[in-house]
């Protein structure tokens, strides 16, 4: 900080910066769910259409004096908080729990799908557990449902998703929340002790279990490459 209030940063150094920063935006913009969310971004924040124009235009001429004034300006040690951060490291045996788990995980991918058609078993039952549109009889129909949705995700969905492309575009990606329901829709067709009383309930369902199963994965190690 201080370094940046007292020294010009050199041609060099700000050139990579730049090639970063720009490089970094353009990669953002690397397919259409990308430029949806852009759009989203103007939208809701109601910024003018040329604001990522005028973004990449400041990143290309500012200069370095110019980032030293700013620097002055706002990068002030006064100004900023101190924020102590406590030590929540897990145990030992904890660690290593979760480090062989990473590791098994690694080595034998088959234990993760396993793993995660199990967690969408569970927040399956947990998800129509809360919503009284949707039934599911027991946990094995649960599991069976976790395979079905899963090979409905792997090879349906992603049709429907390019034959809907333009909708999607339209809607700002709001429509892939229909072909989710659609696709919940169908597995009640396929598996027996599965039942959603209507679209409406399906929509629901697929948000929640969605919600559910990301937080219960998040729970577990991080995938880790040794």
């Amino acid at each position: 900080m201080n370094r940046l209030r007292d020294e010009i940063i050199p041609e060099e150094e700000l050139s990579l910066v730049r090639n970063f920063m720009i490089g970094s935006i353009l990669g953002d913009l690397d397919g259409a769910f990308q430029v949806i969310q852009r759009w989203k971004n103007l939208i809701l924040n109601d910024l003018d259409e040329n604001y990522f124009y005028n973004n990449i235009r400041t990143i290309k001429t500012v200069s370095a004096e110019e980032l030293q004034q700013l620097a002055r300006l706002y990068l002030v040690p006064e100004d900023f908080y101190e924020l102590i951060v406590i030590d929540a490291r897990p145990t030992k045996h904890s660690a290593c729990f979760l480090c062989n788990l990473s590791k098994a995980l690694t080595r034998y991918p088959m234990l993760g799908i396993l793993i995660r058609l199990l967690v969408t078993a569970l927040a399956a039952l947990l998800t129509a557990y809360l919503l009284p549109g949707v039934k599911l009889q027991d946990f094995t129909t649960a599991l069976l449902l976790a395979i079905v949705l899963g090979l409905l995700n792997l090879i349906v969905k992603p049709i429907l998703v390019i034959l809907t492309l333009p909708v999607t575009v339209v809607t700002l990606g709001l429509f892939l929340l229909v072909i989710n329901a659609l696709i919940v829709l169908w597995a009640s067709s396929l598996v027996k002790g599965f039942k959603v009383d209507n679209f409406w309930w399906a929509l629901l369902f697929s948000v929640v279990l969605s919600l559910i199963s990301s937080f219960m994965m998040s729970l577990g190690p991080e995938d880790r490459v040794d």
